[in-house]
């Protein structure tokens, strides 16, 4: 292609892309609803009736022949609906007992279009969404009235609507129509976690309610009786803060008359109001740079009122930070009342937010202006808040944390206001940890992620804090000013539409005239992540090289620490790999990045780097944990204390790297000295984590354990046999979505087992100590599913070893897997069911003695059935005494304390056993957690070697004593014949009869772990 040609085949190129983007500028629309409400409150019943008239102009270029319709308060109708169902999954189980006569619903509802009843039907699964078949179709830029009567039976509070007595909620109450864009219908059911997203109109609202009530709404209040009424109310407020009038909590009688106040909104998408006989109400206003005034107005209770004396002041400063930094608030007030709320600390509607405790003022304060701040962020730039939360709660949070920046400085918005001396051992704020936390561990998600999809933890950080601190990012980076003339743009460009996150990108890069394929598409689009560290610095090439170790690129700010003590900083575009950046100056004596403290790299201690070479951290020791920092290479440690009959008491001390945030390489090390056996004994595990971000393999993880102590001390000769374990592992996790309930697990380990054996002659006693090893392998699958009413817990495995019994070779695969589940009868109160199967598809020592058999299953777990050594036993080969009367609740599962000096219970064959346990459902056992259990078996077993396989069935049953499975102690108090048999030979009484488990396995780091990011 010659020069000609090619200038022309550009210009062509330019022109068609920028016809594509009027074209698509032009295709824009959005569908307009305007409202006629009249409701009246009848609240000795809890009910609100009245009619709603709904104005609907199709400006699509598409025919609608149905209309879905939002029937939002019909989300506590019953325990299916989706809202029921999202609590559940988050283990919020307050709706799921709640009483029936707590329940709301719609009752009346009889949909007409034009005056005409059309048919009408709940969406399939979703009694919350109606669709309504329109008779005739709506053609583009035509209008139809959608009308009903409605009577809702208005729920407690267990999310936004509610009422608390006759404190009432308001919210998401009234029918409306579902959101039609370029995308098509967005019907959605009301969720709690994740927001939502409403067409704009005009609001004419009429509330009939008894005439002593106090409401507070959006729009402007039109009735001057009810101005009058809110004005004295005001005067009330101020003489009774300054105390001439005894407080006041409890609720008042209504008032038998009524009275009918009406509100007008403009260019809203939604109207909520609040209604309290108790509110005391102040005013202040706001002055924005063009001269308008927006009233201010706090409603509030009596219940933290010294907090509330400063709310107005508080609105007002809300309002003219944003209107300075985003751009002018359009409505005429701005209100915010202190309510009951179950949903968060606040919430926001269009002049209105309710706001729930505060605890303190600056809390107060943050949650005031957070939640105003959605006037822009939600209520103007109407964002499609269940798709895209970023948009409303990422943007929102960057400013109102910059507010908290201006007007406190020791706030963290994780913490509030923190001690100056705790902040200065903070190198990022308490939100950046959080963020490393989960990003290390492969368990954040994108920001984009549709707002039900993201777990509890992820709502908070990818849709709130990761888009605040990329948007700080983004300010450092092409400076304040620039980023609040970028705002303004966004917001004249975007204002009372519904701005998609593509249109947020190009506008943004429209007016920095950078591209931000980083932010947008990179923090914003994915749950990428990225890793900067200065990887070398060549003083004869006057070069340093810095690589990122990640897959998003943001910029990079590089710091020049000189000799002289002066630093300067510059910005590098960001890339992936390596990079040569050529050293400016000869007199810089360090290099850093991030200087600031403000990028989400995940791995900050490669980010500084010393000329002279001299960049070994000092080593630095800290007790128990704390936070790990890119300064100084800390050890965490703690005095331990145990103990078991052939080691004596075990003092010593562990080392570990679990600090914050957590590292993919984790190790602790626990050394100590047995006061009986004057040796070192002890644990240690090396863990490797191979976080997995693409797929539903979340993670694979590389581990070396081992442990070593004595287990029987042999008087006769005085000698102590040790036993030492060495156990690397592999275990792979998936998880299909974040917010599934199930998790997967498959998990591979050889344990390699050292045991002394000691040499005894005839004639000549103990000879020395020989080592036998024992080689174990176990494959295991694990499924486990987390729930507030039914979790359970399958695990199968696959063992196989091969050992030599008196100078001959033997094998054995066994098989074997259990289900441990529970199920809630009422609330915090479990049945609790767990079954064991298992059987020996191989065993060369099928035909012996089952006493003589390695590998035996057993009905009663204890340490000398423990061959893999898993568990800790204070006496491992007790026969007597209380250390004998230890267990675990593996095989079997049943809870005697007897010993295999019994074959009783050992099966070299097949195992079959159920556990049954109760919560029960007094109060006081939340204090001593005393259940009733029963356990029952049956297994094969071989008496003798020339006897044959026989089957016997036991059974046991008794309280115990459980603190989360961690301790417990079991009283048997019905047993099988052949278990009585036994205690009547080997105890006196009911208390020698008593047996513990104590599972310190479950506080093993690596399972806390798994437990802080569920």
């Amino acid at each position: 292609m010659n020069q000609n040609n090619l200038k022309k085949f550009i210009i062509l190129l330019f022109l068609l892309l920028n016809f594509a983007f009027i074209e698509a500028q032009n295709n824009y629309f959005q569908q307009e609803v305007n409202y006629k409400i009249n409701v009246e409150l009848f609240d000795d019943i809890h009910f609100i009736k009245g009619n709603i008239e709904m104005e609907y102009i199709n400006h699509s270029p598409d025919t609608l022949s149905e209309i879905f319709m939002h029937l939002w308060g019909n989300a506590f109708k019953n325990k299916n609906t989706a809202f029921s169902k999202q609590q559940l999954r988050v283990h919020n189980t307050k709706f799921y007992y709640a009483d029936e006569q707590d329940n709301g619903y719609y009752e009346k509802l009889n949909f007409k279009v034009d005056g005409i009843e059309v048919n009408w039907a709940f969406e399939e699964g979703h009694i919350d969404i109606a669709l309504l078949k329109l008779k005739t179709p709506l053609k583009p830029n035509q209008k139809i009235v959608i009308s009903t009567p409605f009577e809702l039976k208005i729920p407690a509070s267990f999310s936004r609507l509610g009422h608390i007595e006759t404190s009432y909620q308001m919210t998401q109450w009234y029918p409306k129509p579902a959101v039609y864009d370029k995308n098509g219908w967005h019907q959605m059911p009301y969720l709690n976690m994740g927001e939502f997203y409403s067409e704009f109109g005009n609001y004419d609202v009429e509330i009939t309610l008894p005439s002593n009530y106090y409401v507070a709404a959006t729009g402007t209040l039109q009735t001057e009786s009810e101005k009058k009424f809110v004005e004295d109310r005001i005067l009330f407020t101020t003489t009774y803060l300054e105390g001439s009038i005894f407080s006041f909590i409890d609720f008042p009688p209504s008032s038998e008359s009524k009275k009918t106040i009406r509100y007008k909104a403009e260019k809203v998408h939604d109207f909520a109001w609040f209604a309290d006989k108790r509110f005391l109400i102040k005013r202040d206003k706001a002055n924005l740079s063009s001269g308008k005034e927006i009233e201010c107005n706090v409603f509030f209770t009596d219940q933290e009122r010294e907090l509330w004396k400063e709310g107005a002041f508080y609105v007002k400063r809300a309002v003219e930070f944003y209107s300075a930094r985003v751009g002018d608030y359009p409505y005429p007030q701005a209100t915010a009342v202190q309510s009951a709320l179950s949903a968060g600390a606040g919430m926001e509607y269009p002049m209105i937010t309710v706001i729930g405790t505060s605890g303190n003022a600056p809390a107060l304060d943050q949650v005031i202006t957070h939640e105003v701040g959605h006037n822009w962020f939600y209520g103007i730039l109407a964002s499609n808040e269940r798709d895209y939360a970023w948009m409303d709660e990422g943007m929102n949070s960057y400013h109102d944390h910059k507010y908290t920046d201006v007007y406190y400085e020791d706030y963290d918005e994780l913490s509030g206001i923190m001690p100056k001396k705790i902040k200065k051992q903070l190198e990022y704020s308490s939100l950046s940890y959080a963020y490393q936390i989960f990003a290390r561990l492969g368990k954040d998600q994108s920001p984009n992620t549709t707002s039900d999809d993201l777990t509890t933890v992820n709502y908070f950080l990818c849709a709130y804090e990761k888009p605040a601190m990329s948007f700080k990012l983004l300010e450092h980076y092409i400076g304040e000013q620039e980023l609040i003339a970028a705002m303004h743009d966004y917001y004249a460009k975007w204002s009372f539409k519904h701005p998609q996150p593509e249109d947020t990108k190009a506008s943004f890069e429209a007016s920095t005239g950078k591209d931000l394929s980083w932010l947008f598409d990179g923090l914003m689009g994915s749950n990428a992540t990225y890793d900067y560290g200065i990887n070398s610095i060549n003083k004869f090439a006057n070069t340093i090289e810095i690589v990122n170790k990640g897959s998003v690129a943001p910029p990079l700010q590089i710091t020049y620490h000189n000799a002289d003590g002066t630093t300067f900083n510059e910005w590098e575009e960001g890339f992936i790999g390596k990079k040569q950046i050529l050293l400016k100056d000869s007199n810089v004596k360090e290099i850093e990045l991030d200087n600031n403290k403000i990028s989400l790299d995940i791995n900050p201690s490669n980010d500084t780097n010393k000329i002279d070479g001299s960049n070994i951290k000092p080593l630095a020791f800290r007790f128990i944990s704390g936070l790990r920092t890119s300064k100084k290479n800390k050890i965490f440690m703690l005095p331990t204390l145990s103990g078991n009959i052939s080691d004596g008491i075990q003092l010593g001390m562990a080392f570990h790297n679990y600090g914050i945030p957590l590292s993919t390489f984790q190790y602790y090390i626990q050394p100590a000295i047995g006061s009986k056996s004057e040796e070192l004994v002890g644990t240690f595990e090396f863990r490797k984590d191979f976080p997995q971000k693409k797929s539903s393999l979340r993670n694979v993880s590389l581990a070396l354990g081992g442990k070593s102590f004595h287990e029987h001390y042999n008087e006769m000769f005085d000698i102590n046999l040790r036993f030492t374990r060495f156990q690397p592992s592999i275990e792979l996790e998936w998880q299909e979505k974040l917010v599934s309930p199930q998790k997967h697990f498959l998990r591979y380990r050889t344990i390699f087992l050292i045991k002394d054996r000691p040499t005894i002659g005839r004639e000549t006693g103990f000879e020395g100590l020989e080592h036998d090893l024992n080689i174990i392998h176990e494959l295991g699958y694990e499924l486990d599913r987390s729930s507030a009413i039914n979790p359970y817990n399958i695990e199968t495995k696959a063992e196989y070893q091969k050992y030599s019994n008196f100078g001959q070779e033997q094998q054995y695969l066994k098989l074997y897997g259990e289900i441990d589940s529970k199920y809630a009868y009422k609330k915090g109160k479990f049945f609790n069911f767990r079954a064991f199967l298992g059987f020996f598809p191989l065993n060369t020592e099928r035909n012996k003695s089952t006493r003589s058999a390695q590998g035996n299953f057993a009905m009663f777990h204890g340490g000398s059935n423990d061959y893999k050594y898993d568990v800790n036993y204070i006496g491992r080969n007790s026969r007597e005494g209380f250390s004998s009367r230890q267990i675990d609740w593996n095989d079997g599962g049943f809870k005697n304390g007897i010993s295999n000096a019994y074959s009783l219970g050992l099966s070299n064959s097949y195992m079959a056993s159920i556990n049954l346990s109760l919560d029960l459902p007094f109060s006081w056992a939340r204090l001593v957690p005393i259940k009733p259990y029963f356990d029952t078996g049956i297994y094969g077993y071989r008496p003798t070697s020339s006897e044959p396989m026989k089957r016997e069935s036991i059974y046991s049953g008794g309280i115990m004593i459980n603190f989360q499975k961690v301790v417990s102690i079991h009283v048997p108090l019905i047993n099988s014949e052949n278990i009585s048999n036994i205690y009547g030979e080997t105890t006196d009484n009911i208390w020698q009869r008593i047996s513990f488990n104590i599972d310190i396995n479950r506080l093993n780091p690596h399972k806390m772990k798994r437990w802080l990011t569920r």
